[in-house]
């Protein structure tokens, strides 16, 4: 038998045989330590990427609750955001929507919504409600001629 080390030179580790190297070959661990290597970053050794992990599948955990977004305005209920924002541009929630209903709509779970869904959200509110009043002033305007 060989007294030669197979090594891992990406995360810094020896191993007896090649077998064991092959199998390290094909790990989460050395895969995210290759795209570590790839932006200049050092390989973390395995119990930082265990608590890496761990850290990850606990933010998916609190970043896959349920959503649900109700329009008061419309009586929908839509589960994704990006349907729920497509409805609010919608010609039909526009054209029904007045300026005393303008933000009438419920966001279930709404603590649980990052901090970039929080401002989509306000952003595609505030659009509609700026497309009512410009509709309403141009009524408005049509009815003084």
């Amino acid at each position: 038998m060989s007294s030669e080390s197979y090594t891992c030179l990406t995360c810094q580790v020896s191993f007896k045989d090649c077998d064991l190297q092959r199998q390290h070959h094909k790990s989460d661990w050395h895969w995210y330590n290759l795209k570590r290597k790839v932006v200049s970053l050092p390989p973390l050794n395995p119990e930082e990427f265990r608590a890496k992990v761990i850290e990850q599948k606990q933010l998916e955990a609190d970043t896959n609750l349920v959503h649900q977004y109700y329009c008061n305005t419309c009586k929908k209920k839509f589960n994704s955001q990006n349907t729920f924002n497509t409805h609010l541009r919608s010609k039909k929630h526009v054209q029904i929507t007045t300026p005393d209903n303008a933000g009438d709509y419920v966001v279930v779970s709404s603590e649980s919504l990052t901090e970039k869904e929080r401002e989509r959200a306000e952003s595609v509110e505030k659009e509609c409600a700026s497309e009512v009043d410009s509709e309403i002033e141009e009524e408005d305007f049509e009815g003084w001629q």
